[in-house]
């Protein structure tokens, strides 16, 4: 027969499951932003990294040559774009390490 306290514990037990689920539903259902804000990340970042490899030195070169006291933004310096690309890379390696170790944790179990 069960106890009013096994009854309680039960549904206390129900309740924060249910809790568990509704912000795991929410989680998941918020990869789907995260895909799009990375796939715009590798993109904008892929235009940056063709503007400073293209056009970028030409048109440093000539808004020097009209302004010999003309700042250099990051974005025509080559390190700071190689150093924004291994930036990109790195965390890239990270996302990677954690999406691949969920998708492999099954092939840990004896069994599979």
């Amino acid at each position: 027969m069960t106890t009013n306290t096994e009854l309680a514990h039960a549904r206390r037990e129900i309740e924060a499951a249910q809790t568990r689920y509704e912000q795991a539903r929410a989680d998941v259902d918020a990869l789907d932003t995260l895909i799009a804000h990375l796939s715009s990340t590798i993109e904008r970042f892929h235009e940056l990294d063709a503007f400073s490899r293209g056009a970028g030195p030409r048109y440093t070169a000539t808004v020097h040559a009209g302004d010999p006291d003309a700042v250099t933004p990051p974005v025509v310096n080559e390190d700071a774009v190689w150093e924004l690309g291994t930036d990109l890379d790195e965390r890239l390696q990270r996302l990677l390490r954690v999406v691949t170790a969920e998708l492999t944790s099954g092939l840990d179990s004896p069994g599979c």
